[in-house]
């Protein structure tokens, strides 16, 4: 756009746009957003990748609020969200456990109640689950 606006001190602006094929109000858009760095932010999404870091990636930005409250930063959640998102910082978490479950019977093991639950005495079959070992 630089070469645009100095075009534009040359020429009227609707040939300007027309040169180079881009709409008015794009330009306009451009002229208007500032290209001055705020040095706040850097130095928060510079906290924020930092605290991400140490938690090892796995810190969302709830944790990380807390962890920058612990430091004595006072900074809103979504503004850490959208921080982390500059940053293409994503929250890793573990996977929820996917226990297998047995469709078919184990031949090597012989089923000897065949559902056949009702007891005459007591201290007759007995049966457990050993799969917490």
């Amino acid at each position: 756009m630089t070469v645009a606006s100095n075009l534009r001190e040359l020429a009227p602006l609707n040939l300007v746009c027309d040169l180079f094929d881009i709409k008015r109000s794009s330009y306009y858009a451009r002229c208007q957003s500032s290209r001055v760095i705020d040095k706040e932010r850097v130095v928060l999404r510079a906290a924020v990748s930092e605290k991400h870091r140490v938690s090892r990636g796995s810190a969302g930005s709830r944790s990380i609020v807390a962890m920058l409250a612990t430091d004595g930063i006072q900074i809103g959640r979504f503004k850490v969200s959208r921080l982390m998102k500059e940053a293409l910082l994503v929250s890793k978490q573990p996977g929820a456990d996917k226990y297998k479950v047995a469709l078919d019977e184990r031949l090597e093991i012989p089923n000897t109640l065949d559902r056949e639950l009702s007891v005459a005495g007591p201290n007759a079959p007995w049966c457990g689950d050993i799969t917490y070992i």
